[in-house]
C-alpha cells in the first residue's frame, strides 16, 4: 500500500547529513527541488518529517528518533534519493527497506574516488543497464543493483552546485516516476 500523499515527494537518504558542509549542499539542492521544481522533499536531518519525540529514547538505535524519521520518511515518499557516494550501511538499511515498500529508488554519486581507484565517469543507468557495469563502478557492493536508476558525475576537480544537482535529480526522478 502506497502512503504517499503527493506523487512528486522526495526522500532524501544517505550519510551526507553527519558533515556540515555536505548537509548545507544537501539542504541547498533539497531547498531549489522543493521552490524551483515543486517537490516535497522528506530530510531526516531537519523538521521536515514529523514524529511524535516523546516515543524516542534517543537519537540512535531502535527506539532513536533519527531511525524513525527514516522510516517514515520513506513511507510518505513516493521516490528514494539515495546518496552512494560512501559505504554506509545505514543507506544501505534505507534502501533495503525502501525496497520493502516497493518504492522507486535513484542512487547517485559524486565521488570521484571509488574502491581505491580515481575515476573519470559521467554515466546514468536504468535497472536494465545495471548488470553491464563492472561492480567496482557500483560504491556500495553488489546489493546497490536494486536501484532503479544510478547516476554518477565523478570528474575529478569537477564541482557539482546544488543547482546542477537539483536538475540533475528532478530529471532522473521524473524519468522514474513517469515509468509508474
Amino acid at each position: 500500500m502506497k502512503l504517499y500523499q503527493n506523487k512528486k515527494s522526495i526522500y532524501w537518504a544517505g550519510d551526507r547529513g553527519f558533515k556540515a558542509c555536505m548537509r548545507w549542499h544537501d539542504e541547498e539542492t533539497i531547498k531549489i527541488l522543493e521552490e524551483q521544481y515543486n517537490w516535497k522533499v522528506y530530510y531526516p536531518f531537519n523538521d521536515s518529517i514529523k514524529i511524535d519525540e516523546s516515543k524516542y529514547t534517543g537519537f540512535f538505535g531502535k527506539r532513536g528518533s533519527l531511525r524513525n524519521r527514516c522510516l517514515m520518511g520513506i513511507d510518505i515518499s513516493s521516490i528514494i534519493v539515495a546518496y552512494l557516494g560512501t559505504y554506509d550501511t545505514g543507506t544501505a538499511q534505507e534502501i533495503e527497506y525502501a525496497l520493502i515498500k516497493e518504492k522507486p529508488i535513484l542512487g547517485w554519486s559524486d565521488s570521484a574516488v571509488i574502491v581505491g581507484e580515481y575515476a573519470g565517469r559521467d554515466i546514468v543507468v536504468s535497472q536494465d543497464e545495471i548488470e553491464k557495469l563492472e561492480i567496482k563502478i557500483l560504491p556500495m557492493n553488489g546489493m546497490t543493483t536494486v536501484i532503479d536508476r544510478y547516476i554518477e558525475f565523478s570528474k575529478l576537480g569537477n564541482k557539482v552546485s546544488p543547482e546542477k544537482l537539483a536538475v540533475i535529480i528532478n530529471k532522473e526522478a521524473e524519468i522514474i516516476l513517469g515509468k509508474l
